[in-house]
């Protein structure tokens, strides 16, 4: 499970065969499924910046 980060966030990616790429932040809570992993991390920066302006 690949780890990446943006803005002091931890996105971790994971694949479930037969159903797609998942990301979580932080290690919370699965989000996804998503056709590509750069799909998922890029829903994850997407999620950041929507969490930043609330």
């Amino acid at each position: 499970m690949p780890i990446e980060s943006c803005r002091g966030r931890k996105i971790e990616t994971g694949w479930e065969p037969g159903e797609g790429w998942y990301y979580r932040l932080d290690s919370g809570e699965w989000y996804g499924p998503f056709d590509a992993e750069k799909e998922a991390i890029a829903a994850a920066e997407d999620r950041i910046d929507s969490e930043d302006w609330e």
